[in-house]
């Protein structure tokens, strides 16, 4: 006799597949095991059992549900929620947000979704108590011009380097996408020199690049932002042109610096799950963007998201 098993309502993982054949009696037995099961292993499977007298077949529908974890601040995330994620002192009373952004031109889709992303933040973060009281403020650096020698430059609004999550159109809408040049490292000792925080604000820059970086100070290495970024104690997010994954080789919208996964839950729209082992697939990475910008933002203690899920819609 033989078994073959099959999942109908798609594929799954077969490095996670065991199957087992006793004899228990007068009766020959098949058992699948997935180990470790997973949310998207849920689905229909099918049995097949033959032998020189005909076949059968068995169909069993399998529902999985995804286990509680534990975030970076501790907290436990029980089946049902849901958190944004966010690399911020929960102890500041509001937060001071850059966004880093990208003008060259194939960057016109990013800086469509910037608008929302940034108000559901804002949203997240006050409902923690971030900005509650004292507002959250949020600017635009843009970088990638024409010229090298004008590469990066500060959006304003009547004067405003900063303004509130409600109207951060003012600044988006001022984006360009006729750049040529980005160096990501620059801008972000740009948005340093130029930029001055409210004591006692949490502070985070969120860098939104599809290209790699493109040297244009030699003087700026990674050495050097990064010690930047941990003396002023300001997290990296790196949203870039690069796929990771996490246990089980489970496709990720990003990973965080504590090796964690975020995975798309297709049960659950618009909610993801942690998983450990959380790690880049380098080869697809833009050119070097895993050493210019994903190792970057997960040392000074930040995330890295996979840009092109982003440009599909799912947001973090």
């Amino acid at each position: 006799p033989g078994f073959v098993w099959r999942k109908i309502t798609g594929d799954v993982d077969f490095g996670r597949v065991m199957i087992e054949t006793r004899t228990e009696g007068d009766y020959i037995v098949s058992t699948l095991t997935i180990d470790p099961a997973v949310v998207m292993d849920t689905g229909t499977y099918e049995c097949v059992a033959s032998n020189t007298v005909g076949m059968d077949s068995e169909i069993i529908e399998i529902q999985v549900s995804s286990a509680n974890c534990t975030l970076p601040d501790g907290s436990p995330l029980a089946l049902g929620q849901y958190r944004t994620i966010l690399y911020l002192d929960n102890d500041a009373l509001s937060a001071d947000i850059i966004l880093i952004v990208d003008e060259s031109g194939s960057m016109e889709l990013e800086h469509r979704w910037i608008d929302n992303m940034t108000k559901l933040l804002d949203t997240v973060l006050q409902s923690i108590s971030i900005g509650v009281n004292t507002a959250n403020r949020f600017g635009v650096v843009g970088f990638g011009s024409y010229e090298a020698y004008t590469q990066n430059r500060a959006v304003s609004y009547e004067g405003s380097l900063f303004v509130e999550a409600s109207n951060i159109t003012l600044l988006t809408q001022m984006l360009d996408t006729s750049g040529r040049y980005e160096d990501g490292y620059s801008a972000i000792q740009f948005a340093f020199d130029n930029y001055d925080f409210n004591t006692g604000a949490a502070k985070q820059f969120i860098l939104v690049t599809d290209e790699e970086r493109d040297i244009l100070d030699a003087s700026l290495n990674r050495t050097n932002i990064l010690d930047l970024l941990t003396t002023e104690d300001i997290n990296l997010n790196a949203a870039i042109s690069e796929g990771f994954k996490g246990m089980s080789s489970l496709p990720a919208l990003g990973i965080d610096s504590f090796e964690k996964a975020y995975i798309y839950d297709p049960l659950s729209p618009q909610l993801y799950r942690t998983l450990f082992q959380g790690r880049p697939i380098k080869d697809t990475a833009y050119s070097t963007t895993n050493e210019d910008y994903t190792e970057l933002a997960l040392l000074s203690g930040g995330a890295a998201w996979n840009l092109e899920l982003l440009r599909r819609g799912e947001t973090v």
